[in-house]
């Protein structure tokens, strides 16, 4: 969101520091490998039933 309206908020430039940054890639990485797999996977479909 700051990226696109650094304009708008430019008291948010500091916010963005190497370790948040760090974070939030590691966040969306880790949504990356662990959605696909919890929409695919058996085990998971077993363990999680909607009846």
């Amino acid at each position: 969101m700051h990226l696109a309206f650094s304009t708008a908020v430019p008291e948010l430039a500091d916010a963005y520091d190497a370790d948040t940054v760090g974070g939030i890639s590691r966040s969306i990485w880790a949504a990356v490998i662990w959605v696909p797999y919890m929409m695919r996977s058996e085990r998971v479909a077993n363990t999680f039933v909607n009846e």
